[in-house]
């Protein structure tokens, strides 16, 4: 893992000058509150700009109209403009997005060297003008643009606006029915405030980097850090190279990098990695559709780090005793976090060491079954738009981006009582995951692919052999699981049991 933290408050001077344009959506949908709550959010992002940016706005219905020709100087006269403009949005007619899109763009032509931002709010699907997804991502290719989409409500096209996001270095947010859409705009305005290098490079040299996540940088902001993780090849010393542009001027960084060997303290790093690794595969899957090998992987990532996805059964059965595994009652929730800190310079710290994360699969873990000869993962990603595409890219978002890892788990339930769930189905110690079989055995998640037909050797619990096996590394940790047991240790199966008095 890489900390890139840049100081939280710089001088304007340094702040780089940045272009943005806002399209809002103004159909008959939006009408009430939503339209209310987009007025006060363009407001906020309007009146926060910086004296150096250049604005525009786009609202849309049928048709896209945008405030001006061209792009306005963030001034006060033009502020108090745009204030009035906002003022007289109304909701009604149709939703043409494609239209938007290309005013957007036509707009942020005269950026030049300057960051490009292109802001979309939506609640719905594109009804007007072109609406194949083909065509829309297409109107934005060869554009050196940032685009970050905010869908509102279960009826937005999720495979759309992740396609827009992913393909044009930005992300994509899922606002539910109900929150507050004011507080997730300004909340994102507020981390992009203030650009302090743009066209971002992190180049490696002397280690062998891949599937990093994200997957680019393309800006760092004043107070905004990017933890970057990944996996690598080889030890020792290294180095990073951070090259951007500083209002139009090429900047380079250097930086010496230790890189250490593989430690099961780092598991918690590892784990981290497999979040970010699946919320990118499932957006991967949700934009191309049937690949079965995508949602394979996704599955054996869950499985490999007990991670619960939307697309995980947890349906698993114990090797030697033929029995099921308790299948968890809650679902995956992940928070952002806060991990600003302050201090210019990035900061490593141990990096995630796994070399092979493809270790084996979980002891006997099913899918849902199937019918019609087809897995309902694949049924469901096909559904772009409804409740549950809209929960299960939600949460595909916020495991991209997540940094807080003990958050797992946790039920809606207990996140408002602010409890950390660890539920006794799943238990997480040091490198290994353990799943609770219907028998009370904890299983590891390596057992069945180490163990294959062989007999695990029988200990029980208290026993001296027991605590002999505490001496190896790491298995006084593991076995502190429970009393009852299925694991692998060194590479051998073992069978722990309790004998009572």
């Amino acid at each position: 893992m890489l900390s890139l933290t840049p100081p939280i408050k710089v001088p304007e001077n340094q702040i780089v000058a940045k272009d943005i344009v806002l399209l809002a959506d103004t159909s008959g949908s939006m009408q009430g509150e939503k339209i209310e709550q987009t007025k006060k959010a363009l407001k906020h992002v309007i009146t926060s700009l910086n004296a150096q940016d250049r604005f525009g706005i786009v609202p849309f219905n049928t048709d896209a109209d945008s405030m001006a020709s061209s792009l306005l100087p963030a001034n006060l006269e033009n502020k108090r403009k745009a204030v009035d403009f906002i003022d007289e949005l109304e909701a009604k007619g149709g939703t043409n997005i494609g239209d938007a899109l290309n005013s957007g763009k036509s707009l942020l032509k005269a950026s030049g060297e300057r960051p490009a931002y292109l802001v979309l709010l939506t609640d719905g699907e594109p009804t007007v003008g072109e609406t194949s997804l083909k065509g829309l991502a297409a109107s934005l290719e060869n554009r050196n643009l940032r685009v970050f989409d905010f869908g509102v409500g279960y009826d937005v096209n999720t495979r759309l606006l992740n396609r827009l996001s992913s393909d044009n270095h930005g992300t994509a947010q899922f606002v539910e029915p109900g929150e507050s859409l004011e507080v997730a705009l300004s909340s994102f305005y507020d981390k992009i405030r203030a650009p302090m290098m743009s066209d971002v490079e992190i180049k490696f040299n002397g280690v062998t980097v891949k599937d990093t996540y994200p997957r680019s940088v393309k800006d760092l902001f004043a107070g905004n850090q990017v933890l970057l993780l990944g996996r690598y090849k080889g030890s020792g010393a290294a180095k990073l190279e951070i090259t951007g542009k500083v209002n139009g001027a090429l900047k380079s960084f250097s930086f010496p990098l230790e890189f250490s060997g593989a430690d099961a303290s780092s598991s918690h790093l590892t784990r981290l990695w497999a979040m970010r690794r699946i919320g990118y595969l499932t957006e991967v899957a949700q934009a191309n559709g049937e690949n079965k090998e995508v949602i394979d992987e996704i599955i054996e990532l869950s499985k490999r780090h007990g991670i619960i996805t939307n697309y995980t059964s947890f349906l698993v059965t114990d090797p030697s005793e033929n029995n099921r595994i308790v299948r968890p009652r809650f679902d995956q929730v992940l928070s952002f976090g806060s991990m600003n800190r302050p201090g210019a310079a990035p900061r490593p710290s141990s990096l995630a060491a796994e070399k092979s994360i493809a270790a084996g699969s979980a002891a006997g873990f099913s899918q849902r079954a199937a019918s019609h000869n087809e897995s309902p993962l694949l049924r469901d990603f096909r559904v772009v738009s409804g409740k549950d595409a809209f929960e299960r890219n939600k949460k595909a978002s916020q495991l991209k981006e997540s940094i807080d890892f003990e958050s797992e788990g946790k039920t809606d339930h207990d996140k408002m009582k602010g409890a950390t769930a660890k539920t006794a189905a799943i238990k997480r110690v040091a490198d290994k995951t353990f799943y609770l079989a219907a028998d009370g055995f904890y299983v590891d998640s390596l057992y069945k692919a180490v163990a294959g037909n062989r007999t695990p050797e029988t200990v029980v619990f208290g026993s001296a052999r027991y605590f002999e096996l505490t001496r190896l590394k790491n298995a006084a940790a593991y076995l502190s699981v429970g009393k009852k047991l299925l694991l692998v240790i060194d590479g051998k199966p073992y069978k722990i049991v309790f004998e009572s008095n």
